[in-house]
């Protein structure tokens, strides 16, 4: 097994306990240092909690990626999706405030501007450069994902 295939392997077994137990095994995570990491990481949802949608996605969508944009008080994100047989890509807003992740726009393909409908998620653990698991802070029903860096060299 490579390094990668036990990390992820082990976040899983953390992503796991995190949603099934609602307990932490890590605080203090920072999302302004995910966020501002050095060059465009992309990452790649790889699990989430059934029936999961981040911000509010349609369940219906088979892929969906992440590419970190950095920035200063507020940080952006390009979000690609696939759903109905097309890829789609979304611009996204974030700030931050210690593990919390606030996404405060969306600007859609055709120029639209929304608010997601689960904007704010919790950086439950991560260890920066492979992977990162994110908690929504809704009440009724905690949703967790896990997204993996993905090799983006064979795209370039």
């Amino acid at each position: 097994m490579q390094s990668t295939e036990v990390l992820a392997a082990t976040l899983t077994i953390l992503f796991v306990n995190n949603c099934v137990t609602g307990k932490h095994l890590r605080n203090g995570r920072n999302a302004t240092k995910l966020l501002s990491m050095a060059g465009v990481p992309k990452f790649a949802l790889t699990q989430k909690t059934k029936g999961a949608n981040f911000l509010g996605y349609t369940n219906g969508s088979r892929c969906m990626s992440v590419e970190l944009l950095g920035g200063t008080y507020e940080y952006s994100a390009i979000l690609d999706y696939f759903l109905d047989k097309r890829w789609f890509t979304d611009l996204l807003t974030a700030t931050t405030n210690r593990s919390e992740l606030n996404f405060t726009s969306v600007d859609a393909d055709n120029g639209t501007q929304f608010v997601p409908t689960t904007p704010v998620y919790r950086l439950a653990d991560t260890d920066y450069s492979t992977c990162f698991v994110l908690i929504s802070r809704q009440r009724r029903r905690k949703e967790c994902f896990l997204w993996l860096k993905t090799d983006t060299t064979e795209q370039q």
